[in-house]
Order: structure tokens, then sequence, then C-alpha cells
């Protein structure tokens, strides 16, 4: 049976509003995804901004313009003095200058600093070097003696993060290779048998200053261990 003009009209109609309901639809749909793209990029946006206001190092224009002049530890060093030294680097004077000498400067010199483009078997060349070693090796007592966040010493020594992790880990390789060539480093068991008793007169020191410590020959104090969360 043919339709009818009426019923071609409804028909059309019921056509049209079901293509608006559609139309509609999938405008709310594309309303949905542009708001969720941009929710997400806020997000991100946030997170970039966290980031950057809780970064944990400093970048060069931070920092002193030059390593090689007017840095904290040049100040320090050229001052030479016995207790700066110590209150900073648990050393005096004499046993920094003893470790450069007895094979940290020369092996600092004839290295080549660990870096990822840089073959290990290539000639050093230390006057690249942002560091000497004596600004090596205070770098790296600074690390050993002084529970801080690498941010002051990079202050301390006008270094980026990359350039102190390297040259800490460098310094840390040649500084006990160095200390074992040392005599007054050796580490051993204390003499019992000759008329000199080693291990009783090391133990009458320890029990001046630790009257508990009954029957040991070495004690340390004031030693400072990173602790992390």
């Amino acid at each position: 049976m043919a339709n009818s003009p009426r019923n071609l009209q409804v028909k059309l109609m019921r056509q049209l509003d079901e293509e608006d309901k559609r139309e509609d639809e999938l405008e709310d749909t594309y309303l949905f995804a542009a708001t969720l793209i941009t929710c997400i990029k806020l997000e991100w946006m946030l997170e970039l901004h966290t980031k950057a206001q809780h970064q944990s190092y400093l970048c060069r224009p931070d920092l002193l313009p030059n390593p090689h002049t007017a840095t904290s530890w040049q100040i320090l060093q050229e001052g030479h003095n016995d207790r700066a030294y110590i209150v900073t680097m648990e050393i005096d004077i004499r046993t920094f200058e003893l470790i450069l000498s007895s094979g940290f400067k020369q092996r600092w010199e004839k290295s080549t600093i660990d870096h990822t483009n840089i073959s290990l078997a290539g000639v050093s060349r230390p006057h690249c070097q942002f560091l000497d070693a004596a600004g090596g090796l205070g770098l790296v007592l600074y690390w050993l003696s002084l529970i801080m966040h690498k941010i002051t010493l990079q202050q301390i020594f006008a270094l980026i993060p990359s350039t102190v992790n390297r040259y800490i880990a460098f310094s840390l390789r040649i500084l006990l290779k160095t200390l074992k060539d040392i005599p007054q480093a050796n580490i051993s068991w204390p003499d019992q048998v000759t008329k000199y008793n080693e291990f009783e007169k090391l133990s009458e020191i320890v029990i001046s200053h630790h009257s508990l410590l009954q029957g040991a020959f070495g004690s340390i104090d004031g030693l400072n261990l990173p602790c992390q969360v």
C-alpha cells in the first residue's frame, strides 16, 4: 500500500528528529572529548610547574660564572687555615697535602674522567677540567665529611649537577687507590707480640675517652651517615 502524503510527512519529520538527536549526541561527544583533553593538558602543565618548583639542583645561570675564579672552595684553600680544613674536610692541611703528593694529584692529571662520550683509554687533559687535583680532593672530602645536599656542593664549587656527580665518582676511585699506597693509611691488626704491646696502648686510649669500651683498640666518633626515607 502506497504511503500517503501525510505518512510521508510524518516519516520525514521522524528522520529529521533522529538526525537532530544524532547531531546533538555527536556534539556532546566532541564537547566531552575537548573538555577531557583540556583537563589532561592542564594537569600536565600543573605537573611540570610543580616539578620546576621542586627541582633539587641549580643550573649554570644560578651559579658563579667561572669555577676557576673566586669560588667558596678557592677562598678556603687560599686561606690555608688548619681549622677551616678540619671543620669542612676533617683533615688538616698537612694530611691534605700528603694525600695530594702521594699519588692523588698524579692520578688526577693522568687519568681520564668517566664520561659517556670519552674513552677511558684516551689522553687526559687536566687543563680543560673545571677542577684541579686539589679541587677534586676537596670536593670528595666535603662529600664524605659533611652530610649535605649536592646543591650545596654546586654552590661551593660552582659546578652543575652532572659535573659534581662525575667528579665525585672519579675522585672516590683514585682516592682509594692513593690511600692504599700511603703507609699511614694502612689498616692492620694491632701488634701484640713485641715488647711494645700496641693493642694495650690503643685500648688505654679508648678507655680514657669511653670507659665502658673495655677491650677495644679502636673507636670512631662523629660518623655521619645519610638516611633516605
